[in-house]
């Protein structure tokens, strides 16, 4: 079911897609509900080893529910969230992963597109529509998934976690982690701004509330939110339509948002 704000309504018709870009989150966006994540993959048939695996599913029973949490104030979920991310980065680096582990890790059996999603990926690039993707996951990853699907097309510019290598094991990521309540703070690069500045309206879409701020607030009334509330609950969804300008439950997929944005 897809739920629109009265307000969002006239941001609807009048879309130019010559002053348009999106951003875009990637886990449990791009990709469906039950779709692998990219920091999941590193839990799948053994890829690791089974302390890995053991652990990391420990970190995750503390810390999901948590970061899922409505009521947890911001800063509290900030930190909780340096701390899983860090934890389970750590236990990458501790299992000695062999980097060319890493650049086969993706098949289609492991992850999977939202419906339509890949399509809606290749309409953006027909229509010479920049693509930001802002993940807290494993940018090695949505690479190799995106290159696997024949879409990582010259449009799509992702800013993630990239893991770093020492004598071809694991040693940690590039730069600061992104995780899932500090996208506010990522920057793009010099590329990428060159093509969204002269662009002054911008399509997001996310699962996560904190997604909305992968745009500053000073550029809210020139954006249209869209969230995906695969599993809505009565008070989720109150809070997500304060924070979305529309809300996507029950699996929606990328051509029934389409059916209201129109291009």
């Amino acid at each position: 079911m897809i739920y629109i704000n009265k307000e969002t309504t006239n941001k609807l018709n009048n879309i130019d897609i010559n002053d348009l870009y999106v951003v875009m989150d990637f886990d449990r966006t791009i990709t469906s509900y039950e779709s692998c994540s990219t920091f999941g993959v590193f839990g799948e048939n053994n890829f690791i080893d089974e302390n890995y695996s053991i652990k990391s599913k420990e970190l995750f029973d503390y810390y999901y529910a948590k970061e899922k949490d409505i009521n947890i104030d911001s800063e509290t979920k900030n930190n909780l969230m340096i701390d899983w991310w860090n934890k389970n980065i750590n236990l990458i680096v501790e299992s000695k992963l062999k980097e060319e582990k890493v650049e086969n890790a993706i098949n289609k059996e492991i992850m999977e597109f939202r419906k339509y999603g890949k399509e809606f990926l290749e309409l953006m690039y027909k229509k010479n529509i920049p693509v930001i993707i802002i993940s807290a996951g494993i940018g090695d990853f949505i690479e190799q998934f995106l290159k696997l699907n024949n879409c990582l097309f010259d449009n799509i510019y992702i800013f993630s976690n990239y893991l770093k290598f020492n004598n071809g094991y694991v040693s940690g990521i590039f730069d600061e982690v992104i995780h899932s309540e500090n996208k506010d703070i990522v920057m793009l690069n010099k590329e990428a701004l060159g093509l969204i500045n002269n662009r002054s309206n911008i399509l997001l879409f996310g699962d996560n509330l904190s997604d909305v701020r992968m745009v500053p607030d000073n550029k809210r009334d020139q954006t249209i939110r869209v969230g995906f509330l695969d599993k809505a609950t009565e008070d989720k969804l109150l809070v997500y339509r304060k924070e979305f300008d529309i809300v996507c439950t029950e699996d929606t997929s990328y051509d029934e948002v389409l059916n209201y944005i129109k291009f």
